[in-house]
């Protein structure tokens, strides 16, 4: 889950030709229209799940959901939910910032900046709006359900925490809590309740549905941006700076050290005996322990034909399965507990593209950009899409459009960089 920042305006510009061209329309799956590039789709991804070792989902920015029923070999995309208000009319969406799926068919997606959540029923072929606030706007950053029926949210102040005990039609707000904006919320059951935030290294936890909360002190300053039990006793969290730590007393007391990163982490995954937390580690690192967060060792997770750093906003693991997603949509997995690397998205370029051309019946595609210097400003497909190749040509102006004679000969219009 990434927080709001300069990223949102870069991703846009990235892929704004495609993202007017070629989304889908109506909340749901098109056949008429698809991502030609990056793939499956390229914004950010803020909340990554394998639901099993075939069947993936995650989320990202703009009303985008992405799935894959055969480990990343191939993807679906579909958008949805609370339509954007910075693009009226354009069938563009407000983003999504986490989810909760009960099962491979129905989910809960937090938004941002809206008056509800969104629900799907059928795996993200199609979304609908779950509304809470009768007035005004939040955004959701944490889901736990305890069953189908009874589940919680959290937010911004104008949510802070909520609960349905009808799968999401009715919610309402539990009693007593300030006005911070809470990112995680567990729930043992429906008395015992802990949610964090940015309350400076604080929880508050309740053991009678919300009438009263105790604060519990972690003894640092950190913003805590997720909470995860695997069981009612034990349970861990992350956050700003490095924070990691985990209890084995449901929640009273918490302990141990930070990997040796101060970056903000977004995930922590424990598999078997093993602890893992992800973040936006410039250096492309996820942190594994052995020994419940005592000591830490790092992960590299770079790979062959990555063409940015990928910021761990969405990571999972199952069996010897990892996978990172995040930055301008791009999937990064390991098969071996990550010793080696691969992509699971594709992306031949990373500049702003702002003009194409294509051929009729031949699947020639020629698209043009806006970042001087790199060789990626013209991006060519002789497939309709479905492979891109660069240019021999590095522009030292913006280029603004182009305008084709016929297959081989055209021009383009040049902008003095500023």
């Amino acid at each position: 889950m990434g927080v709001i920042s300069m990223k949102k305006f870069f991703a846009i510009c990235f892929i704004f030709v495609f993202t007017v061209i070629v989304s889908e329309t109506n909340g749901q799956t098109s056949p008429e229209w698809k991502w030609l590039h990056p793939k499956p789709q390229g914004q950010y991804i803020e909340w990554f799940k394998m639901l099993d070792p075939n069947n993936w989902v995650g989320v990202a920015d703009y009303g985008n959901f992405i799935r894959t029923t055969n480990a990343g070999v191939n993807w679906t995309t579909s958008t949805g939910g609370y339509p954007s208000t910075l693009y009226p009319g354009a069938n563009i969406y407000q983003n999504f910032r986490t989810a909760y799926f009960l099962n491979a068919m129905t989910g809960y997606l937090g938004v941002q900046s809206v008056r509800g959540i969104v629900k799907t029923t059928n795996g993200g072929q199609s979304f609908d709006t779950l509304q809470i606030l009768a007035s005004g706007s939040g955004s959701t950053y944490g889901i736990y359900f305890l069953n189908s029926l009874t589940g919680y949210i959290c937010g911004t102040s104008t949510f802070k925490a909520q609960k349905t005990t009808n799968s999401g039609t009715n919610w309402t707000m539990l009693p007593n809590l300030g006005t911070s904006t809470l990112y995680g919320v567990y729930a043992a059951d429906t008395s015992n309740i802990i949610v964090g935030g940015s309350t400076s290294g604080k929880l508050f936890k309740t053991s009678n549905a919300g009438t009263s909360w105790d604060t519990i002190y972690l003894g640092v300053t950190s913003t805590i941006y997720q909470i995860k039990f695997i069981n009612n006793t034990t349970g861990y969290l992350c956050g700003t700076s490095g924070l990691v730590r985990n209890t084995t007393n449901g929640g009273i007391n918490w302990t141990g050290t930070n990997p040796p990163t101060t970056s903000s982490l977004y995930n922590v995954v424990v598999s078997g005996t093993d602890v893992y937390a992800s973040g936006t580690v410039s250096t492309q690192e996820l942190y594994k322990s052995t020994d419940n967060g005592t000591t830490w060792t790092s992960i590299s997770y770079a790979g062959a034909g990555q063409l940015s750093t990928i910021s761990a906003y969405g990571f999972d693991k199952v069996g010897s399965t990892m996978v990172v997603a995040g930055t301008y949509g791009m999937i990064a997995k390991s098969t071996n507990s990550g010793t080696n690397w691969s992509m699971a998205s594709y992306q031949r370029g990373l500049a702003n593209l702002t003009d194409m051309y294509a051929q009729n019946n031949n699947g020639r595609v020629i698209a043009v950009g806006t970042d001087p210097g790199v060789a990626d400003v013209i991006m060519y497909s002789g497939d309709g899409g479905s492979t891109w190749n660069t240019a021999n040509y590095i522009a030292t102006d913006y280029i603004n459009t182009i305008s084709m004679l016929n297959a081989n000969t055209g021009f383009k219009k040049l902008l003095t960089a500023a």
